[in-house]
């Protein structure tokens, strides 16, 4: 069984404040393949995250970010989208995060992926 969790942390502001002028990102952007080359515009935009976590190592396996409307509009991983969460290495910040039934989680993931089948 694994762990669900909601939070409503900002995906975005890596980008704001990592310091890289935005010329630059563009540039390294260009060269360097992008780890969510479908999500990267959309990650501004997540204004809630469901992680669904492994139990014993505290892993994220999947993740889903909602928008202010809390529909589903990025997920990972997800063909060649490896991921915000899941592909982090930073410790998760638990005091802000809430659990959540699974159901929760698997519904939004399967909004995601019926309205991605209809592009």
């Amino acid at each position: 069984m694994n762990t669900y969790l909601s939070t409503s942390l900002d995906a975005g502001r890596w980008r704001r404040e990592s310091g890289t002028p935005q010329v630059l990102r563009s540039v390294l952007e260009a060269v360097m393949p992008l780890r969510n080359p479908d999500f990267e515009a959309r990650y501004d935009d997540v204004c809630t995250w469901l992680l669904e976590l492994e139990n014993e190592t505290g892993v994220v396996l999947r993740e889903v970010g909602l928008d202010a409307q809390s529909q589903p509009i990025v997920v990972a991983p997800f063909g060649r989208n490896e991921g915000y969460w899941t592909n982090s290495t930073e410790p998760l910040a638990w005091h802000a995060m809430v659990r959540v039934d699974r159901t929760v989680f698997e519904a939004a993931w399967q909004r995601f992926q019926s309205s991605s089948a209809r592009r």
